[in-house]
């Protein structure tokens, strides 16, 4: 059965926790997907900005890319290995909020970066991103794209 759970559609919306409007949901998306009538141009994935900055993180959601959303991406829209290359439908483009490195305060009172300065941090954030951009890139018919958001509040930070 397809699930508003299954395909990411759900969070803490309380609009999900009206029964009637659950079902209707629940139908909806079980017949669009059914009819393969489901489709977006773009998917905007974001990460918290730790996450694609500091290596460790990045190993772990990196897998998780690989782990799930790259056999999403080949389940909801296939890939040209999976799918007759005659089909109008364009793959859909998947693209990383690059975001904006922050100041936080120390116990004294002091900002400082969580990442030495910020353009130190706005830059392992995008090498971050970057990474996640060239692991699903294999995996797609498109090339992932990444919103440079944090450097565009770099340059105005500057």
């Amino acid at each position: 059965d397809a699930s508003i759970y299954q395909y990411g559609l759900y969070d803490k919306n309380p609009c999900y926790e009206d029964l009637t409007y659950y079902e209707y949901l629940e139908e909806y998306y079980s017949n669009r997907m059914e009819k393969q009538s489901l489709h977006w141009d773009y998917v905007v994935l974001n990460d918290n900005t730790l996450g694609p900055a500091v290596q460790d993180n990045r190993e772990d959601h990196l897998q998780t890319l690989l782990d799930y959303y790259v056999p999403w991406f080949q389940q909801l829209y296939g890939t040209s290995s999976e799918t007759d290359e005659s089909s109008s439908r364009n793959p859909t483009i998947p693209i990383f909020i690059h975001t904006h490195a922050y100041w936080t305060l120390d116990k004294m009172g002091t900002y400082k970066s969580t990442l030495v300065d910020i353009p130190t941090f706005t830059s392992k954030t995008y090498a971050g991103i970057q990474q996640y951009v060239d692991t699903l890139q294999p995996y797609l018919d498109v090339e992932p794209r990444i919103a440079p958001v944090g450097l565009a509040f770099l340059l105005i930070w500057e």
